[in-house]
């Protein structure tokens, strides 16, 4: 396994899809680029560079120039990392706040108690039962009235 595929792995486990990572390790290897050389060394398309660095831009994890040709940079690897765990950490307050407010409001509904949903092997085999008598009635039927 090569430094870059551990690196892209790490990345992974940290949080980033495969193209944010193999396009972060580009920008810390070969510098700042604009979107054309980056999808050509990355081998894909430019609109799907342009959606990786926007994704980036949000983790803080890149920076545009504010040149009229923007040139993108990766931010210095241990700012980044922070910077994406600091918006990892923000996300995750969020979502206990909204399950603090859907608990709430769930109370207020008074739903029925959960029931046992049968597995689905079970209601395959149900149905193909009833399926088989309705088919043997109609049979049976059919028997009975030649």
């Amino acid at each position: 396994m090569t430094t870059d595929d551990e690196f892209i792995r790490r990345f992974i486990e940290f949080g980033l899809n495969e193209k944010e990572a193999q396009l972060y390790i580009h920008l810390l290897k070969y510098g700042p680029k604009t979107p054309s050389p980056l999808a050509k060394a990355l081998k894909t398309y430019r609109e799907n560079v342009h959606r990786t660095l926007t994704a980036l831009i949000e983790k803080g994890m890149v920076r545009p120039s504010l040149d009229p040709l923007t040139v993108y940079a990766a931010v210095d690897l241990d700012m980044a990392l922070e910077s994406a765990l600091k918006k990892r950490e923000s996300e995750l307050r969020e979502m206990a706040t909204q399950k603090r407010e859907l608990q709430k409001l769930s109370k207020q509904q008074q739903f029925p108690p959960a029931e046992e949903v049968p597995s689905t092997r079970l209601r395959a085999s149900t149905h193909i039962a009833r399926q088989s008598c309705h088919l043997q009635n109609r049979l049976g039927l059919m028997g009975a009235g030649e």
